[in-house]
């Protein structure tokens, strides 16, 4: 699903019927969260490739809050229960979406239920999955114990699609209030050599390792830190953007989020500030760590890398916007 540009009434006019005849015609029952009640409770995800639906995700919870109460459930279509796969590095890849804590923080523990159920949990985060009649569901939550949660079929998806519209209302409001970035004093050749690495760029040349130099020095007086470190750091910034312009298809192809990446990687990294993409930025540090340690072919550095990719999607589909 695309995007739908905010100042073209006839596509918002496409796109609220076509939420509307979601809501009221779901393409087959869809799961939510029974008890307990969490707000707000929203349509986060719905898509298909071809005529084929693939899942919807419901989110119950403020996704900004770090320690929650938050649980999403993801539903899908008939017939996903039986198709094969491996269940365990599913709810792994699920929890690397929602969890901030890393390979090295904990080890994840996998239980099998009475009802042929299979729960995952990872640094106060669990992943749960169930079949319920022939579909797949995948649950995850944090800030609550998983045995408090009643998962059932939705019976009315209007509410969801009436609360995606208002957070989407509310998250374009603020975009209009802030509409250009704040600037940010002192790291002015921080921020042109990041932005030398974004797609579409035009190379820098022999100018590069000039403006490497002033952004080595503005970033050593940001931080307080010596030029081996400022450049340390510069350079973790620049591997990031980097691997995102190889390995995260909407970093190039949607100009809004990856103006929103940008900003919150420049502020995470340059001056430690707190953003709404710090799982990701965190994940990426602790991929940078491993990789300077095991080196760039490692094959144990797949595994932190889908972490740090399934961070940024869950970023990207927590971005309330028209899809």
């Amino acid at each position: 699903m695309k995007h739908v540009a905010g100042g073209d009434p006839r596509l918002l006019e496409q796109y609220f019927a076509m939420l509307a005849g979601f809501a009221e015609h779901p393409p087959f029952p869809i799961h939510g969260l029974r008890e307990p009640v969490l707000t707000p409770a929203f349509l986060a995800e719905f898509g298909r490739e071809g005529e084929a639906w693939q899942s919807v995700q419901l989110v119950h919870g403020d996704r900004d809050a770090p320690d929650g109460p938050l649980v999403t459930v993801r539903t899908g279509p008939p017939g996903s229960a039986a198709q094969p796969e491996d269940v365990r590095a599913a709810l792994l890849a699920a929890l690397a979406a929602e969890a901030e804590a890393g390979p090295a923080a904990g080890k994840p523990s996998f239980t099998t239920l009475p009802d042929g159920g299979e729960l995952c949990r990872l640094d106060g985060v669990w992943a749960l999955r169930l079949t319920a009649d022939g579909q797949r569901v995948t649950v995850v939550g944090r800030g609550l114990a998983p045995e408090r949660v009643r998962i059932g079929v939705v019976p009315d998806l209007g509410p969801y699609v009436a609360e995606r519209e208002a957070l989407r209302e509310r998250y374009a409001a603020g975009r209009r209030a802030q509409s250009e970035p704040v600037p940010v004093p002192g790291i002015a050749a921080v921020r042109a050599l990041l932005e030398s690495h974004l797609p579409g760029a035009p190379a820098a040349g022999e100018a590069q390792r000039a403006l490497w130099r002033r952004a080595v020095a503005e970033q050593a007086r940001a931080a307080g830190c010596d030029a081996d470190r400022a450049e340390a750091l510069l350079a973790s910034l620049v591997g990031q953007l980097t691997r995102l312009r190889q390995d995260a298809p909407w970093f190039a192809a949607d100009a809004g989020l990856r103006a929103a990446a940008f900003e919150e990687t420049l502020r995470h990294g340059a001056l430690g500030e707190r953003v709404a993409s710090r799982a990701a930025q965190q994940a990426w540090e602790r991929y940078w760590t491993r990789r300077a340690a095991l080196g760039d072919a490692a094959p144990e550095l797949d595994q932190s890398r889908a972490r740090w990719l399934a961070a940024w999607e869950a970023w990207r589909n927590g971005r309330i916007s028209p899809r």
